[in-house]
């Protein structure tokens, strides 16, 4: 089987409401969709983000992003909260290093960030050797990441939590990609089809 083509499309999804953040106003998410075709017949998807890493402070993230030694203090003078990594976090290497100086007890894997689900699968490993836990995170993106990071969390029992809602900022949370999953409150349930199950229109 060869490659035979390969298509990228630029795409921005209207958000429902203006999404702030501390350094912006953002009314739509920009996300590249790549297509890849093969003499066989078979087409596949993906989805990458157009913009450099966020780092800076969160709720689960405190320090600085390159400052593991002072997550590991925050880590050691906390009581009773569990310490999570975020910006810290975007490849394997990185999670040895965090899981290897004991710096948190949680690791927030996040698909556009780490480079997709097989470095993702590798962070979890490392994660669940050293004893952390992961959770799965998104940032604005589609319903192929989107879903690609829900499968991840139904396929491995060391991702005890997850945050893949960005889908619901859009206007339209389908974004000319119906199926992959059903949500009915908190709770998603995903398509038995192959692949990621969805239907992709927009190309």
């Amino acid at each position: 089987m060869k490659i035979t083509n390969i298509d990228i499309e630029v795409i921005h999804i209207p958000m429902k409401q203006t999404f702030r953040v501390s350094f912006a106003e953002i009314n739509e998410s920009t996300s590249v969709l790549v297509r890849i075709s093969t003499d066989a017949g078979i087409c596949g998807y993906g989805e990458a983000a157009p913009f450099g890493p966020v780092t800076g402070e969160t709720a689960e993230q405190c320090l600085l992003y390159w400052d593991v030694e002072g997550t590991l203090w925050v880590r050691n003078h906390v009581k009773g909260i569990k310490v999570m990594v975020d910006e810290s976090l975007h490849s394997p290497h990185d999670a040895f290093r965090i899981c290897h100086a004991g710096a948190a007890d949680v690791l927030n894997i996040k698909l556009m960030k780490c480079g997709g689900l097989y470095p993702a699968l590798q962070i979890n490993a490392i994660a669940e050797a050293a004893g952390a836990t992961c959770m799965v995170g998104c940032m604005l993106e589609t319903k192929i990441a989107i879903t690609a990071g829900l499968s991840l969390v139904a396929s491995r029992k060391n991702i005890t939590d997850a945050d893949c809602d960005s889908f619901l900022y859009s206007k339209d949370p389908e974004m000319g990609m119906p199926g992959g999953f059903t949500r009915e409150g908190c709770l998603f349930t995903l398509s038995d089809r192959p692949g990621l199950g969805l239907d992709i229109s927009c190309f």
